[in-house]
């Protein structure tokens, strides 16, 4: 709130900025609405001062004191009587006034305080309101995105302190609602909203943001099973992947793209239900469990993938920007060739360097094998498997990178090829995800001691983590 009034000088302006400071401090309120309620303390306290002592009396009042002083000498002692007691009076009067100021000047101060905390998307009620992070995709050490557990889009300025609900106004929720996004930068986004109903019926929305979520437009689209994942490689070239679950180890999927930011989409290739795990040539299969999609520009991209059979990897790719699909193969270790595998979707840092993550389970728990490309993905070959889960590591070049088993860390410097087990600290519990924007800042989101959801940043490459309030 402003106020065009200015304040006096001299030492009421050193009074003043030491009341705006004090209620500041005491009640957290902003300094905007410190300096107007001080100026109001001002104001009130003037108003009560002039009240008391105003020199200017009504006609009545000169009279009074002119009478006294015509009147004789043992009339003074009355006078002085009459001075001690209006001097008392008005010495309560100000006291009265000043404490009548304090506590008006509190009372608004709670007020606006308590409205700026239960205002609908405060930053500071945001996860209360609408879940802990889910997800979490940081631009820089200050700003970033986030998607919360009930499927809100939020927004970071501050390093992770305080987020903003920008969520955009999804369909009204008839049955099952699932929500996927996808964060170019912090100005581009999408997000997809698939609605199913109790008949099976699938409708999308899908929404695009150029200016960090301040306005939205969206497009809806009628589909056969929810979205699994939306992806851009650039403003405008980007695909969404859509799958049902029709066997235990099958998944019928479909692929929608996109050549105008999100505008308009188009069926691209489908994976529909056949009794054959091999499909023909230039298509994907039914068999197996699709992990996602991944692409190098607006021709080449990834399906990856897992399946229950040993030594078996879902790794298909595209030329053709989602039409054709072929199977690539992978050269695997003895030790992953004879375990159940699963096939992430790549990361590419440029058109030539990306890696591939390859989790494998021996039975001894699972570990991921990043296989690493400096020819486009033509060719991938492996470096050393550390102890970690799927979801969990994160890299911002070819060389430096993080990955967890949820409960230790470790680090690596050459590609992949050492790994150094940090230790973290009580902090780093129960992580799900990881998202470093520098070889020293990233984030973690997992939980505290109480189990309660928890985001965790690190500033020293992920020796020592400190939760975010």
């Amino acid at each position: 709130m402003v106020d065009s009034d200015k304040f006096t000088s001299g030492d009421e302006d050193e009074q003043d900025r030491r009341l705006i400071q004090d209620l500041h401090r005491m009640y957290h309120a902003k300094v905007e609405d410190a300096q107007l309620l001080a100026h109001i303390r001002q104001r009130l306290a003037e108003s009560s001062t002039s009240m008391l002592y105003d020199s200017t009396r009504t006609p009545l009042q000169h009279d009074v004191l002119s009478m006294h002083r015509e009147r004789p000498d043992n009339v003074n002692s009355t006078r002085a009587s009459f001075a001690e007691g209006r001097t008392w009076q008005q010495r309560t009067g100000t006291i009265a006034a000043v404490v009548f100021v304090t506590l008006l000047v509190g009372s608004l101060v709670f007020v606006l305080t308590r409205a700026h905390q239960s205002s609908p998307g405060g930053p500071e009620n945001i996860l209360q309101l609408f879940g802990a992070l889910s997800s979490i995709h940081m631009v820089d050490t200050q700003t970033g995105w986030a998607v919360t557990g009930k499927g809100r889009i939020v927004r970071t300025t501050d390093g992770g302190i305080h987020w903003k609900d920008v969520t955009p106004t999804y369909p009204s929720k008839r049955s099952r609602q699932k929500v996927v996004a996808d964060f170019l930068k912090f100005s581009n986004a999408w997000v997809a909203v698939s609605d199913t109903a109790a008949d099976g019926a699938t409708t999308v929305v899908a929404f695009r943001t150029s200016d960090g979520g301040r306005t939205w437009q969206e497009t809806t689209i009628q589909q056969i099973s929810p979205i699994f994942q939306i992806t851009f490689v650039d403003a405008q070239h980007g695909w969404m992947l859509s799958k049902q679950a029709d066997l235990a180890s099958a998944e019928a999927v479909a692929i929608l793209g996109t050549s105008d930011g999100g505008k308009s989409w188009a069926m691209v290739s489908a994976a529909l239900a056949s009794s054959t795990d091999i499909p023909p040539p230039g298509r994907l299969p039914f068999g197996g469990t699709k992990t996602g999609l991944g692409f190098l520009d607006e021709s080449t991209g990834w399906m990856t993938g897992s399946s229950p059979v040993n030594g078996y990897i879902l790794l298909y790719a595209t030329h053709d920007g989602g039409s054709k699909w072929y199977p690539q193969p992978l050269q695997l270790s003895l030790k992953e060739a004879s375990s159940h595998l699963s096939i992430s979707p790549p990361l590419f840092f440029n058109a030539f360097d990306g890696l591939l993550p390859v989790a494998f389970d021996t039975g001894n728990g699972s570990s991921i094998d990043f296989y690493m490309t400096h020819d486009g993905g033509r060719t991938w070959n492996g470096t050393t498997p550390v102890v970690a889960s799927a979801g969990i590591w994160d890299f911002i070049d070819m060389q430096h990178g993080w990955a967890s088993d949820g409960t230790h860390l470790y680090m690596t410097g050459d590609g992949g090829h050492q790994w150094t087990k940090l230790s973290p600290g009580a902090n780093f519990k129960n992580v799900s995800r990881l998202d470093f924007v520098s070889s020293d800042t990233g984030w973690a989101i997992g939980s505290t001691a109480n189990n309660s959801p928890s985001l965790v940043k690190t500033v020293d490459g992920g020796h020592t983590w400190t939760v975010i309030s």
